[in-house]
């Protein structure tokens, strides 16, 4: 009998740390704050549309996985891949193609224009320091590419002081990691450097059950070298100056038939300057400058149809962006202009640019004041011009009055139409990894 009421008193414990353990995850959540929903800062459970956000603690819990694997894990989300590491991969939000799904680092785009998809494949997670994840129709502030949702990676920022962090990893399949960075702030410049090596010899990305007779019985393995380095310089008070670079370079083995070791490189790289502050009291300002370069180069292939040469995708950006706050709510009004160029080893692509000049007029977002638990309406206009060489002109128009309650579910995987979903490749299971070791001193800088 008291062993009953011991097990009991256990059990009940137990139960009420794991709610107040989820409350308080839930409480963190609604206070985090997200920037791709708006394109400014605003707290989760202030916005209309569904946002998750990934820290750095959840990163480092995924070691061995993909980013499409980690992405995979939110609700909304299903991804299909044609392996594990250093695959081709996709992400499908809430039921739509690969195509409406738009992904940006640092807000550079990152992506094939050949392909129309999001390049995910190839970056770097231990330069990442958060994932925001925007579910459902983002077009009126990012234009093309976002029908499905927006997904933004941000690189690590340094801190206050001096800090550092190490890591080492091993699996099966011969997986490996070491990785390792530093961070230094002063209230004035910031700097955060971060380096990363992959390698496994990984297992077959196909199986005897592959259509097109593409199956070859041999070991795909991965191998990439990248890092990310963050500059940041406050001359005054309100005003910033930021420097963002990202690399990776990568050579990973695929299956498209026997009798050949295909493989190929990819190489990921974007480079970012921009300028932000306060001209007045309410009405602040972005000016911002990038470049993003996505390559793939086959090296060797087994099948007649592939053209061995780099294809790739170059990316140039500039945009100014402006908000300003009203009695209302905040107005936001910016001018972006984006130019791609692709080329391919054969024969030239018939056309190999293109221009686009998304201009949203003022999109203003109000406020109601409200209680937990109480609906709130938040309205969002937004007006978007889109002017393309070939297309002509387009004017845009979006609008919608949302009723909510910040106390909220979101909607889960099982909520998801596969039928909506291509039929790819079943995705092969990516290596056990074995212990994992993190080192993060924090030095003091005085």
């Amino acid at each position: 009998m008291i062993r009953s009421k011991l097990l009991c008193r256990t059990a009940v414990s137990a139960a009420i740390a794991c709610l107040g353990s989820a409350l308080v995850s839930h409480a963190r959540a609604q206070e985090a704050v997200t920037v791709t929903a708006t394109r400014t800062a605003t707290r989760i459970n202030d916005v209309v549309a569904e946002v998750t956000v990934i820290d750095r603690a959840m990163l480092d819990r995924a070691t061995g996985r993909t980013l499409v694997e980690v992405l995979a894990q939110q609700p909304g989300l299903q991804f299909a891949s044609n392996g594990g590491l250093g695959k081709t991969g996709s992400i499908f939000i809430r039921g739509l193609e690969a195509r409406h799904t738009l992904l940006m680092v640092d807000g550079v785009r990152v992506g094939s224009a050949t392909l129309g998809t999001p390049s995910l494949d190839n970056l770097p997670l231990e330069a990442i320091d958060r994932i925001e994840i925007v579910r459902g129709p983002m077009s009126s502030l990012y234009g093309n590419g976002a029908f499905g949702g927006v997904v933004q990676i941000f690189t690590r920022q340094g801190g206050q002081g001096l800090t550092g962090n190490a890591k080492l990893s091993a699996g099966s399949h011969g997986y490996g990691q070491a990785a390792g960075g530093v961070g230094f702030g002063d209230g004035r410049f910031d700097l955060a450097a971060q380096v990363q090596h992959t390698s496994t010899r990984g297992v077959s990305a196909t199986n005897p059950n592959v259509p097109f007779g593409n199956y070859n019985d041999d070991r795909d393995g991965f191998r990439q070298t990248g890092g990310s380095l963050r500059l940041g310089w406050q001359p005054v008070a309100d005003w910033r100056l930021e420097l963002v670079t990202l690399q990776s370079k990568g050579l990973t083995r695929i299956d498209d038939g026997p009798g050949a070791d295909a493989k190929a490189e990819l190489e990921n790289r974007l480079v970012a300057l921009s300028a932000r502050g306060k001209v007045l009291a309410g009405w602040a300002t972005r000016v911002s400058a990038s470049e993003g370069l996505d390559a793939y180069n086959t090296l060797s292939s087994a099948s007649a149809f592939a053209s061995l040469g780099t294809i790739q995708t170059r990316s140039r950006q500039l945009s100014w962006e402006n908000t300003v706050a009203t009695p209302v709510g905040t107005a936001l009004a910016l001018v972006e202009r984006t130019h791609e160029t692709v080329g391919r080893p054969d024969t030239p692509f018939t056309v190999s640019e293109r221009h686009r000049w998304p201009r949203p007029g003022p999109q203003r977002r109000g406020r109601r004041p409200c209680l937990a638990g109480q609906p709130a309406a938040r309205p969002q206009l937004a007006v978007r011009r889109h002017q393309h060489r070939r297309a002509g002109l387009r004017l845009c128009a979006h609008a919608q009055l949302a009723r909510r309650r910040q106390l909220r579910q979101q909607p889960g995987p099982a909520q998801l139409q596969p039928a909506l979903l291509p039929r790819l490749r079943q995705p092969q299971p990516v290596a056990r990894t074995g212990p994992s070791w993190r080192i993060e001193p924090a030095l003091d800088s005085r």
